[in-house]
């Protein structure tokens, strides 16, 4: 296929935008992963994604004509495919508003629409388990069953990396009484962030037991001063402690034959998911939560994979199938727009 295909993913607030590259693994960088935002009622400033999920399509338009024209190359006679990864609980009204931007203000050449979660696990080589993404503003949980979201086990929470930041400053302040900004309590989370392996570790490092050991932690902050932090980093990892109840909950909506089947396969990604210690804790928290029948497996990134596909899995899993999705013509074509407009969208949804 000599068109080429342009994968966009919704993230937090953000949009990835990118080039399938002949099916091979790689990751979004043809373009800029770039903050989306809108002009809304009053002129106030209201973004266009949201936790994921597109709030305002016109809102949109601007940033993706600003990311696909200046950045990937399209235009008039060079439009390509458009590939985008869609949230298990996208309202039919915002994809015939992204269907009909796409058509009627882009001009592509065809359309389609990946489920988010199931290319999440195809990046890690599965077709079913379940998916688990940290992001910034909250953490999604979904069971995928042969490649397909199972729309009942969608659950999503309020811990991500906002919730670690805002955790870590107020441990911050409370123990050293220094108030940290977003942007500081975000870099520290991101380099040394940790996560106790047990409650009963966190509570002892909390207490200041001294059977517990504590490294100590230097972090230069920007004015040039050193910040020394010991228990205090450990508030990110139990900040996200909330995602196993409904890691639980998530799997107990699953079918009860294929319960087993999914639980096969967890997959821990996004762009927040690399806390130190977490995903070993979460195993841990999980395994006393189920039952011995059902002790989980996490699914691993494979060796050939990008090394950072952990925090766009979900783009480099639709970037690897999207060009067997228009080979196999199982997409919306231009003329099947024009024939039935924005509706066609639903097709076999």
């Amino acid at each position: 296929m000599d068109v080429p295909i342009t994968v966009i993913d919704f993230a937090d607030d953000r949009a990835r935008c990118g080039r399938a590259i002949d099916g091979r693994p790689s990751a979004p960088d043809a373009a800029r992963t770039t903050g989306v935002r809108a002009r809304g009622v009053g002129g106030e400033t209201t973004r266009a994604v949201m936790r994921g999920r597109v709030e305002r399509v016109d809102g949109l338009e601007c940033v993706l004509r600003r990311t696909l024209e200046g950045d990937l190359g399209w235009g008039e006679g060079s439009e390509g495919y458009a590939c985008a990864c869609e949230r298990y609980d996208a309202s039919a009204s915002t994809r015939e508003g992204l269907t009909r931007m796409f058509f009627e203000e882009f001009n592509a050449s065809g359309l389609a629409y990946l489920d988010g979660c199931a290319c999440a696990l195809y990046a890690c080589g599965k077709t079913s388990g379940v998916s688990v993404e940290v992001g910034e503003s909250e953490t999604e949980c979904a069971c995928v069953i042969d490649g397909a979201t199972a729309t009942a086990t969608g659950r999503r929470v309020d811990a991500g990396g906002a919730a670690m930041d805002a955790a870590l400053k107020a441990s911050v302040e409370k123990k050293q009484g220094i108030e940290l900004d977003d942007a500081t309590a975000t870099a520290i989370r991101r380099a040394l962030g940790k996560c106790a392996s047990s409650r009963e570790e966190y509570e002892a490092l909390a207490r200041g037991c001294a059977t517990v050991e504590c490294e100590r932690e230097t972090f230069t902050m920007p004015d040039g001063s050193v910040l020394k932090l010991t228990n205090e980093l450990y508030e990110c990892g139990e900040a996200l402690m909330p995602i196993v109840d409904e890691l639980c909950e998530s799997v107990q909506k699953c079918p009860p034959d294929a319960r087993r089947l999914v639980l096969d396969g967890v997959f821990v990604h996004g762009v927040a998911s690399k806390v130190s210690g977490f995903s070993a804790r979460l195993l841990n928290e999980l395994m006393s939560a189920l039952p011995p029948s059902l002790a989980p497996i996490f699914a691993t990134i494979p060796d050939y994979m990008p090394e950072t596909t952990w925090s766009h899995a979900s783009w480099t899993g639709a970037a690897l199938v999207s060009k067997v999705v228009f080979s196999t013509n199982q997409h919306i074509s231009k003329s099947d727009y024009n024939e039935n407009g924005p509706p066609v969208s639903h097709r076999g949804r």
